[in-house]
């Protein structure tokens, strides 16, 4: 009697494309044991029906009715296994001694149609024979497009063992062909396919019993052993999986053409941010321990940026934003997958656009005008957000107090995860344990995270959060004394002990804070390489600095390793700002000898918005606090007749900075009146808060004369300050300049196209005080570093580079020697310091007016006295500014700039607003020449020194 298979071959030529089966007894198979045939055999599925010649194809023409030829025989044997060693073996295969023991998949899992195997979708696990031909046994997410099989045609190409999925097998007893078997019959095909099974095993030997993975799978977790039962009766288990053989590549009848069947389906190599591995689809081996594999997901300074919208300037932006995040925290946990993943935030969350501060006053709003202010409110966008992207923990940052405690406290209790922070606390005790804390400082996370061989195994992970300890000094005009600090090493030193107490297998710090050295002094701004070296902390998350590791921005600095993302040997993140980047640390976990796991490799990377679309459902979220932000921006408040920019601010002219310095003077002489800073001279210091920076070319004021809108003056004044009156002297006058003067680069006499501005100063810590009259020498070195604003000795350059050091002394930019200069605090760069006239003595006494983050010593001015006579005003400096503008009518902000440069003989770059002409912004004094845009599509001037 014909088998099944027979009379598929025979179907007419219209009817070939159509799947058969063909039935396969026990006995046909040489080398199966009697014992191990199985009952009624199995029956293997086929794709379709198997050409007569798997070799090289020449044609009809050439090779009359597809017979095997003789000589592509012979070239198959010589071919065949020295390739197959070389690439190694197939994973996994299902041949004669196999048979008894294949996989049974139900009848859910099988295909209607039965011309193509089932496909396995996952990784590749089990496979055939890596000649079978007319097979497409490959998951389709790892199919090679070369080994696709074609509708109506045949594939004759081999499939390279390592890229096939698992075959399908199944009694055959109740299924079709199963009458045919059970009569005896047999397929010329049958013969031929078991032969070459047969062969199979020559070369490929077993590499485990999966008997004992099994059991030993089924031992370590019990609820997965009833799952594989279900699928294999009769006691059948999976197909072997085979070594792979490296030798005997050079083999000197090796036919070049040869390489090519195999060179096709090559399989294409894993990305290195994809943390799954091959083997974790894979049978157990029980040589090998299991291993976790966990990703951790990490933002940072998102600053209330949830839609990629730029509120001041009214038009929607790219690059940034918690919205267009999202999509690529969705992606990175689908690649992982949701037990494996871990997500977190470093801190200034609240703050930082006006839908920020729309939020925040609405919250202080109901809060002073409720009964009972503890009372939950409405979650704060930011926050909505978030809870819908499942964030696990996060870190309080410095500007998430910048509109008071309360506000604070209240947006952070419609969180759904802890809000973390060990060294800002209410109340100060003996030790960091016994301080009395505002928000958690650290917290345990318990999960269920699946190994490589599928078993869940228990992981328990603890975070810690720090933030800056000035925060409490930044903020003393809103926090009003209820919040204190300690170091942020010293807290996480103290309360480790009890996270690794408690059985924490991990601990991450959230270090709200910039990198910093590995020895910083007490009270510290940048703590997160001091927080690495700590004993017990395995990963750094870090923020507040805006920048990005791994990146160049890190290159060269000691105990950090940029390109791999590394602080003191320990993986470290810190992506960027704004939401423009996804930190993601794929981390390996080996068992530890006595229990838990440690941590054992891991991959650190950094994954860039740019132009990633944004998810539409945190959109819809925060999208009435979105209108209503937009709304209120775009209030007209006012009139200039003169066009309000920050292009030129570091090189002397800025109407937009006279402006807020005249709104701040104007305020100031009705705060100081009657008291103790009454009839001082005034005067106003204003920084360009927006000059370019981690915003790039976009970042600048440049607001068209004509109708002021409410957003053109949050351009100006974008920060929650307060408007502060100091009274200082003439000598904390030429130090504060001292300061802001380190944001030059110094420009040795006669230089030709030096650069400006050192790349490492924050255009914010540049005050130019307004009522003065001061030239900066840039020839001469700084007295404070750009960055940090710490006093640099004579010995001692800048950390940003602006100065280089040999022996001899002060290098300046091109390499040429400086004489060495006198570092007494006389000696910098402020010279013919003037005030209507007459110079200044370090004895005469002003007022300056600031906002309260200056006064408190914040971007590096820890020079201005903190015991000074001082006064606050209790309205934020962005009303003032609103109210100047409105009484003012119309606005003609175009003074003399305070500053101007030594003449030198030299020239030097400056880069600024795209859009810049000098029509339009200005330049009587005639010192800048355009010299058009540069690769990163700033605008670039000459200045003439």
């Amino acid at each position: 009697m014909m088998c099944a298979a027979s009379r598929a071959v025979a179907l007419p030529a219209s009817l070939r494309r159509q799947a058969c089966c063909a039935a396969f007894r026990a006995e046909t198979v040489p080398g199966v044991p009697a014992g191990e045939r199985p009952r009624g055999g199995r029956q293997f599925r086929v794709a379709r029906r198997q050409p007569r010649h798997a070799g090289a194809q020449f044609g009809k023409a050439r090779v009359a009715g597809k017979q095997r030829m003789h000589l592509f025989t012979l070239i198959e044997k010589a071919v065949q296994r020295p390739l197959g060693r070389h690439f190694g073996g197939p994973a996994g295969e299902v041949d004669g001694e196999a048979w008894g023991r294949a996989r049974v998949q139900t009848q859910e899992y099988r295909r209607a149609r039965l011309r193509q195997p089932r496909l396995v979708h996952g990784k590749p696990s089990q496979t055939i024979h890596r000649a079978a031909r007319d097979q497409r046994l490959v998951a389709p997410q790892w199919q090679h497009p070369c080994a696709r099989m074609r509708p109506g045609r045949r594939q004759s190409r081999r499939i390279a063992a390592h890229m096939c999925g698992a075959i399908e097998a199944r009694a055959a007893e109740g299924q079709r062909g199963g009458q045919a078997q059970r009569a005896g019959g047999r397929s010329r095909k049958v013969g031929h396919a078991a032969r070459r099974m047969a062969q199979a095993r020559a070369h490929c030997k077993p590499r485990a019993d999966p008997a004992r993975s099994r059991a030993r799978c089924a031992a370590r977790c019990p609820a997965k052993a009833a799952p594989d039962a279900a699928h294999a009766p009769g006691g059948m288990a999976r197909a072997q999986h085979k070594r792979p053989i490296c030798q005997n590549f050079f083999n000197p009848w090796l036919p070049l053409g040869g390489l090519l069947p195999i060179m096709r389906h090559a399989v294409p190599s894993r990305r290195a941010n994809d943390v799954t591995d091959p083997a974790d689809s894979a049978p157990a081996d029980p040589a090998t321990p299991a291993t976790l594999r966990l990703r951790i997901l990490c933002t940072t300074d998102l600053h209330a940026h949830v839609w990629p919208h730029d509120y001041q300037t009214d038009r929607p932006t790219k690059g940034r934003g918690l919205a267009a995040l999202a999509t690529l925290i969705t992606a990175a946990r689908a690649e992982a997958g949701q037990d494996r993943t871990l997500l977190v935030d470093c801190g200034d969350i609240l703050q930082g656009t006006a839908l920020g501060d729309w939020a925040a006053l609405q919250s202080t709003a109901r809060i002073n005008t409720t009964d009972d202010p503890a009372a939950p409110g409405p979650v704060h966008p930011m926050i909505r957000a978030m809870n819908h992207l499942r964030y696990d923990a996060a870190a309080l940052g410095n500007h998430d107090l910048n509109y008071g405690l309360d506000p604070m406290t209240a947006a952070f209790a419609g969180a759904d995860f802890p809000v973390l922070c060990a060294n800002l606390v209410a109340d100060l005790g003996a030790t960091p344990p016994e301080d009395t804390p505002i928000v958690p400082p650290w917290c345990i996370l318990d999960r269920q995270v699946p190994d490589t061989q599928g078993c869940a195994q228990p992981l328990r992970i603890g975070l810690i959060g720090t933030a800056p300890p000035q925060s409490a000094v930044w903020d003393a005009a809103v926090l009003r004394g209820r919040v204190a600090a300690r170091d942020a090493a010293q807290a996480v030193r103290a309360h480790l002990p009890a996270l690794r107490a408690a059985g924490c297998d991990l601990v991450i710090a959230l270090s709200h804070a910039g990198i910093g050295s590995a020895r910083p002094a007490p009270m510290e701004e940048d703590t997160s390489l001091a927080v690495a070296r700590i004993d017990g902390i395995d990963v750094v998350l870090a923020g507040h600095s805006h920048r990005r590791l791994p990146g160049p921005d890190f290159h060269g600095t000691p105990g950090v390793d940029a390109a791999a993302g590394r602080l003191a040997g320990k993986p470290a993140a810190m992506a960027g700002a704004f939401g423009s980047d996804l930190g993601v640390l794929d981390l390996a976990l080996a068992a530890r000898p006595g229990g838990g796991w440690r941590l054992a490799a891991a991959d650190v990377s950094l994954r860039p918005v740019k132009d990633t679309a944004a998810d539409p459902a945190v959109l819809d979220l925060t999208a009435p606090a979105h209108r209503a932000t937009r709304g209120q921006m775009g209030r007209i408040v006012g009139h200039s007749r003169t066009r309000l920019h920050s292009v030129f601010a570091l090189t002397g002219r800025a109407p937009a900075l006279a402006l807020l310095a005249e709104a701040q003077a104007a305020h100031a002489r009705r705060l100081v009146t009657g008291t103790a800073l009454d009839g001082l001279p005034l005067l106003s210091a204003a920084a360009p808060f927006k000059h370019g920076g981690p915003t790039g070319p976009d970042g600048f004021v440049d607001i068209p004369a004509g109708q002021l809108r409410h957003r053109h003056m949050v351009e100006l004044s974008p920060f929650p300050n307060q408007l502060c009156v100091l009274a200082v002297t003439g000598a904390d006058l030429r130090a504060w300049l001292e300061r802001a003067a380190s944001a030059y680069c110094t420009v040795p006499r006669g230089a030709r196209d030096a650069t400006l501005i050192d790349p490492a100063a924050a255009a914010y810590t540049f005050d130019e005080i307004h009522g003065l009259t001061y030239t900066l020498d840039l020839s001469r070195p700084p007295l404070h570093d750009a960055q940090t604003g710490r006093a640099l000795t004579a010995a001692q350059p800048p950390a940003s580079g602006a100065l280089a050091e040999d022996g001899a002394g002060w290098t300046g930019m091109d390499g040429t020697d400086e004489p060495q200069a006198d570092r007494s605090p006389r000696a910098g760069r402020v010279t013919a310091l003037y005030h209507a006239g007459r110079a200044i003595a370090d004895t005469d006494k002003f007022a300056v007016a600031t906002n309260s983050y200056r006064a408190s010593g914040g971007g590096g001015y820890g020079m201005i006295p903190k015991g000074t006579p001082r006064i606050h005003s209790r309205e934020p400096l962005l009303d003032l500014l609103l109210r100047h503008v409105a009484g003012a009518g119309e606005i003609a902000a175009d003074g003399p700039a305070p500053h101007r440069f030594a003449p030198l003989g030299a020239t030097a770059l400056l880069r600024t607003a795209p859009q810049v002409t000098l029509d339009d912004h200005g330049d009587p004094d005639r010192k800048l020449a355009p010299l058009g845009l540069d690769g990163d599509g700033y605008g670039v001037f000459r200045l003439f020194l």
